[in-house]
């Protein structure tokens, strides 16, 4: 601990006082808290060799903070910190402020000429900008996770919105078909849908941006309450957050829908006479064969990557290549799914077996009843 408070930074004495000789030092306030520890009490303190006792004169917050990510600290006086952890009349780094007039730059350059060989001089901004690269450095994977994330969300996302508008135009074919019938052109109709799809991205973006906001503050105060706080500034949401998020959503949804729009074109206006329209197929083996095929590729790249020491590039597009191999091989489990789901309803009659949702060819012949006179 600098015997100059200048030079503490954001560490400051929140009870006692700095440490003085060989045999005093300084902790965190929040271990002293946990671990009831008083000010006057002894405790051990372990170093690459055995360990030492000392007396806790003070405690130190983090500019508000009783911890640094609830890791723990201890503060020594200068001559007890170069015996301890590193070497006696020797510093690992020495912190220079300037005098009014004279910047970073200029400081560093006169330095440069009086010390002595082998001695980096650095202005401030290089060191934070060393130690901001140092931390990205370690946090890499955690952002190359967080993108692969981002990615599947979005492919799901896109999946989903999808299938609803294929939905949505199949319960609307016959409203569709009578917009035909008096007169809309197939443009209007694909640029209707792709203006609800504009609506209806952009809304849920914005919805989205709101519940963002609100995950970070619950994050925030759950790491407060598990004793991980960390000392930071106010919540920030810059302007081109809310854009790329609006944009990303939006773009994603138009996408999503366009398929499902360009299907809308081509409803004949006959349809609107149709008492209904004709369901869909059943997938095909193909369709059974490349999403099985994706599932195992991509189960085998996670899994070589988790186990097997393959680049985290592998893991990434294994992940990928599993969701996407899954979501494609569905709708052949639905079949499936619904008899074993409609087993104990079969038990109930006719109505039972058609609230299961099965084929006609399925469903038992009901004998014709006479007619009435």
């Amino acid at each position: 601990m600098p015997a100059d408070k200048g030079f503490r930074a954001d560490v400051t004495l929140l009870a006692g006082t700095a440490p003085h000789g060989p045999r005093e030092v300084v902790i965190d306030a929040a271990s002293a808290e946990d671990h009831h520890i008083a000010l006057g009490s002894t405790i051990q303190v372990l170093f690459m060799g055995p360990a030492r006792s000392f007396t806790v004169v003070g405690t130190v917050k983090f500019d508000g903070e009783k911890n640094l990510g609830g890791t723990t600290s201890a503060y020594f006086d200068t001559a007890t910190a170069q015996k301890l952890l590193g070497q006696p009349g020797f510093f690992d780094t020495i912190t220079v402020s300037a005098v009014d007039g004279v910047t970073q730059r200029d400081l560093a350059d006169r330095l440069a000429t009086v010390v002595p060989d082998q001695t980096e001089v650095l202005t401030g901004a290089a060191v934070a900008q060393e130690n901001s690269d140092a931390t990205n450095k370690d946090f890499k994977i955690v952002g190359v996770l967080f993108t692969v994330f981002a990615a599947i969300a979005l492919f799901v996302g896109g999946f989903i919105i999808w299938n609803t508008f294929t939905m949505v135009v199949t319960q609307r074919s016959r409203e569709i078909a009578l917009l035909r019938a008096v007169g809309a052109t197939r443009r209007q109709v694909l640029r209707s849908l792709v203006l609800e799809a504009v609506v209806l991205g952009s809304a849920a973006s914005l919805l989205g941006i709101g519940l963002g906001v609100g995950v970070a503050k619950g994050l925030g105060i759950l790491m407060d309450a598990m004793g991980f706080a960390l000392p930071s500034t106010s919540l920030q949401l810059q302007p081109r957050t809310i854009i790329v998020a609006l944009t990303v959503g939006t773009l994603t949804t138009v996408l999503a829908a366009l398929v499902p729009a360009q299907r809308a074109t081509k409803v004949l206006p006959i349809e609107a006479l149709r008492e209904s329209t004709p369901g869909a197929g059943k997938p095909s083996k193909r369709r059974a064969v490349i999403g099985l095929v994706m599932t195992l590729t991509g189960a085998a790249g996670a899994l070589s990557s988790l186990y097997v020491g393959a680049p985290m590039s592998i893991f990434a597009v294994g992940l990928l290549a599993l969701v996407s191999g899954v979501l494609v091989a569905l709708p052949l489990a639905v079949g499936p799914l619904a008899s074993l789901i409609g087993v104990p309803l079969r038990l109930r009659g006719l109505p039972a077996e058609l609230a299961e949702n099965r084929t006609p060819d399925a469903i038992p012949d009901v004998p014709p009843q006479p007619p009435r006179r």
